[in-house]
């Protein structure tokens, strides 16, 4: 018997026939006797006499173990149960055992950093094996290869493992089912202080371990500068090509509106807007000129530039053309989410230029309809991105997300459905990439978990956070040979 079965006591237990494959009993373990190889569960835990062999799995602090064993005997309402070689976790093929209860996960371990997270996020369980555990989260909270640290059950038996998403099934708008592995070493014992029992004391860790998180990324703020000052900033520290005191984010923004034909498409907005006595004729053949010119170049631009554009506080003499623009580009980016033709997504930018935001009359086609729609959330969305109460430019995370939820499982074609559309897109096109933060360095977006989405997690240079109020995030990074004048790929 291995060493880590003194562990056994007060343990979470799960006991199957091994012969019918039945779940006998879920419960914990009463009393164990290494000596004898003997556990002790209580009697009434049992769905039913047990005459087979059995396959239990304990989950101890020090690790998930597996044993088989028989039923000894039942006296004074406790059932004793002799348990034989423990099974090693090299086997691939594990009997898994149901077990619906609730879990959470409290960690992300990125690289050498465990980041605990300021609201875990909560799951269920559906099964576990001796090296495995399968659970339903939230859609997106987590991808293949991510690992985590989760806690299953949430009651003073519960058990604390380490995973590796595998694998992702069983997905809807809302939910879906992750595979993992277990990546805790065998017998590696757990934190003990991890786990403290009494509310206000978590609450009063969790207060201390915030102020500790706030001083470490100050800390690495001033590093930071006292590397740009020194000359030694590294590649990661500044934007491509550009030296740190140089970076302006205005300066940026401008550079990349000129090499992508954005400034080029605002300037026209604004001269068809202001030109009052200009010819209806000559307007509407303006307007389809510019609609056919951002067709055609739309499929060679990068999304993350569009969305630059869209976010930037907007100078106040250009804040109608802007709107007016925004409104064709977020429309054409629907369009081609939403696997619309060219003729349809010439007209969505057309219309978003003449901002035909409401839906059409009486007799008005399926098309015009969905198409006032799509505009709708575009306006929406572009106007939230806009707000004069907004002191800089910036991605709006919280908003997105609201409107990611809102849309889930609605009727296709609606507002909302269409709101969860642009959102989700938005999402996967900002996750993963490079921003450029309001301090001026440059962080890599990790994680948006769906229930902290105001709080992502973002890699600055070689330390991981999960506090960013000092950072805000300002500009998608994109390729080099977009500021200097050339489209870089689509990502």
């Amino acid at each position: 018997m291995a060493d880590n079965g003194k562990n056994l006591k007060k343990c979470r237990i799960l006991i199957r026939d091994s012969v019918t494959g039945e779940l006998l009993a879920d419960t914990t373990v009463e009393g164990y006797d290494p000596k004898r190889n003997m556990m002790t569960i209580f009697a009434g835990a049992l769905s039913k006499p047990a005459k087979n062999r059995l396959s239990l799995l304990a989950l101890p602090k020090s690790g998930v173990l597996e044993y088989s064993g028989n039923l000894r005997k039942i006296a004074n309402g406790m059932a004793e149960i002799a348990l034989y070689g423990e099974r090693k976790k090299e086997k691939r093929n594990f009997t898994r055992y149901e077990m619906k209860t609730e879990g959470r996960v409290e960690a992300m371990l990125i690289g050498d950093t465990r980041i605990g997270l300021r609201k875990p996020v909560p799951v269920s369980i559906l099964n576990i094996s001796a090296n495995g555990i399968l659970f339903r989260g939230d859609i997106d909270a987590f991808r293949r290869g991510t690992k985590i640290r989760l806690r299953v059950g949430l009651k003073d038996n519960a058990f604390v493992g380490e995973y590796e998403i595998v694998r992702s099934q069983n997905r809807n708008k809302e939910t879906a089912e992750y595979g993992c592995r277990n990546i805790l070493p065998q017998g590696e014992a757990e934190d003990e202080e991890d786990e403290i029992p009494d509310p206000k004391l978590r609450r009063e860790e969790a207060a201390r371990r915030k102020i500790r998180d706030i001083k470490k990324i100050a800390g690495k703020k001033t590093k930071t500068e006292e590397k740009i000052k020194s000359g030694e900033a590294a590649p990661s520290d500044i934007l491509p090509s550009k030296p740190q005191s140089e970076i302006s984010y205005d300066v940026l923004q401008q550079q990349m509106e000129q090499a992508y034909g954005y400034a080029d498409w605002q300037g026209r907005v604004a001269e068809i807007q202001n030109s009052s006595g200009l010819e209806p004729e000559s307007r509407e053949e303006a307007l389809q000129a510019l609609a056919e010119d951002i067709c055609r170049r739309i499929p060679d631009t990068d999304e993350a530039v569009i969305l630059n554009c869209v976010h930037r506080k907007r100078p106040e003499e250009e804040a109608q053309s802007r709107h007016s623009l925004n409104l064709a580009l977020l429309g054409a980016l629907m369009g081609k989410w939403l696997q619309f033709d060219e003729a349809r997504i010439r007209k969505l930018i057309l219309m978003g230029l003449l901002e035909q935001t409401e839906e059409a009359k009486a007799g008005a086609t399926r098309n015009q309809v969905l198409f006032a729609r799509i505009l709708t959330v575009a306006d929406l969305y572009d106007s939230r991105a806009a707000h004069p109460s907004r002191e800089k430019a910036g991605i709006p995370l919280v908003f997105l997300e609201q409107m990611r939820y809102r849309g889930i499982d609605q009727p296709t074609g609606s507002v909302k459905m269409l709101e969860w559309v642009l959102a989700e897109n938005i999402l996967h096109c900002i996750l993963y990439r490079k921003i450029l933060l309001a301090d001026h360095t440059i962080g890599q977006l990790l994680y948006m978990l769906p229930n902290d989405v105001e709080h992502p997690i973002l890699a600055v240079g070689e330390e991981v956070y999960q506090e960013i109020s000092p950072w805000r995030l300002l500009w998608i990074i994109v390729e080099p040979d977009t500021i200097s004048g050339n489209r870089g790929g689509k990502h």
